[in-house]
């Protein structure tokens, strides 16, 4: 298992020879190798080889809420969407969760939603450890991530046009009114959305 491999870029080229050599052996006897990042942008400008073909690629979300409340089989919602219908034992379970359950879990949901779900937030009990958490993420985001690698003039500009993203979250999504209100172009809002969802900081939803 390799960690941090977008520090690393000149590692892919001589991966991509081993690899090859590996998918000429028997099936039984092929070493598979685990690569790990952090920074996508990053990933983004240092690596050309990109391995296609050779790999098999996971996105490592945030803890979900049903991950942070421990349950067991998927939720209800999963399996109704995934298997696209309502089944009886489904209806039978919905009366089932406890007043105190249904407290505990609506407790942990407004954590969530206060908090978010990165594991370092979570590892920390007290407010003040997990706000410093955040501000010191933030503070290298836009000062490592975006600045240096994004290759945004105005890093301020950027930083407002992501608290004004922020508030527009779960509503309809004017690109010409955010433009409007911080005073940039349009195209200039766009290349801060394309830098904010490959940096997994904001998910856009088209219309159904």
């Amino acid at each position: 298992m390799l960690d941090e491999v977008q520090k690393i870029p000149q590692l892919f080229d001589p991966l991509k020879l081993v690899v090859d050599r590996e998918r000429n052996k028997p099936a039984n006897e092929r070493k598979r190798f685990v690569l790990t990042g952090s920074s996508q942008l990053l990933m983004m400008k240092n690596i050309r080889e990109t391995l296609a073909g050779r790999v098999a690629l996971c996105q490592m979300y945030p803890f979900s809420l049903f991950e942070l409340t421990g349950g067991g089989e998927p939720p209800l919602l999963s399996r109704i969407w995934q298997d696209q219908a309502f089944s009886p034992q489904d209806a039978g379970r919905l009366p089932l969760v406890s007043p105190q359950q249904l407290r505990t879990l609506r407790g942990v949901r407004d954590e969530q939603q206060r908090w978010g779900g990165y594991p370092p937030v979570w590892q920390r009990t007290g407010e003040t450890e997990r706000l410093n958490w955040l501000k010191d993420y933030r503070k290298t985001y836009l000062e490592r991530g975006i600045a240096d690698v994004g290759q945004v003039a105005n890093i301020d500009t950027f930083a407002l046009a992501q608290k004004l993203l922020c508030s527009r979250t779960a509503n309809l999504f004017s690109i010409s009114e955010v433009s409007r209100d911080l005073g940039v172009a349009v195209n200039t809002i766009k290349r801060y959305l394309e830098l904010l969802t490959m940096s997994f900081q904001c998910i856009l939803l088209p219309p159904a």
